[in-house]
């Protein structure tokens, strides 16, 4: 498990568990913030579990203190710099996590990010694809991709990626690694607060600040 930061120099833990790093993005890992739901029947031994292992791969992998050759957050980052981001993930799988991510990806980041969940978008959207051209031709695809998914899907998402990269559009794929899925769960959400926090460095913005929904507040408190 990681911690996020809800205001620069401040931590605020993921179910417990503590990482110390610089300003990290908004939020913290909470039922209602990821739409993660943890089922009443899963045991403190497995979460305790999950958040070692997180706790090791945010440590080795995505925090600041590791260099950009080795850390796929930053890489990831660099990447969608300048490209508006479609989020693909199976929504009996990773749907979630994409939702956190563009979440993040919109408030840190101040990026603009979209969810289309297969096998839906696959009927529709895909044809969706082709105009305005100068519009298409700027997207990144990240496709969240989990061991767990039907076969069938497996096979939309192998479709899918070689059909966006023939319309020019950036395809990542993000694969969520481990055995348990919970801890896939997890270390997908890890991984997009870091890239949304990195983007937002590279993006020159601000990833305590909400502008836009101050501005609402505001307006709607009058």
């Amino acid at each position: 498990m990681t911690a996020v930061m809800t205001e620069p120099g401040t931590l605020a833990p993921a179910i417990g568990l503590l990482v110390d790093v610089p300003a990290m993005p908004r939020g913290t890992l909470t039922e209602n913030s990821t739409g993660v739901l943890v089922p009443a029947a899963v045991t403190t031994t497995r979460i305790e579990s999950a958040a070692t292992i997180l706790e090791a791969k945010a440590a080795s992998a995505f925090s600041p203190d590791v260099v950009q050759s080795r850390n796929p957050a930053k890489q990831i980052a660099i990447r969608l710099k300048g490209h508006p981001v479609m989020l693909v993930a199976n929504h009996r799988s990773a749907e979630p996590i994409a939702w956190r991510w563009k979440g993040q990806l919109n408030e840190n980041s101040k990026h603009l990010a979209w969810v289309s969940v297969l096998p839906e978008m696959s009927h529709n959207e895909v044809d969706g694809l082709v105009n305005p051209r100068n519009v298409v031709s700027r997207i990144a695809a990240v496709l969240i991709r989990d061991q767990g998914d039907h076969p069938r899907i497996a096979r939309r998402f192998e479709w899918l990626a070689g059909y966006l990269r023939k319309r020019d559009i950036h395809v990542e794929v993000v694969r969520l690694e481990g055995e348990d899925p919970m801890a896939r769960m997890l270390g997908g959400v890890a991984l997009g607060d870091f890239v949304s926090y990195y983007l937002a460095l590279r993006n020159g913005a601000d990833p305590s600040a909400l502008p836009g929904v101050t501005a609402l507040k505001k307006a709607l408190a009058k």
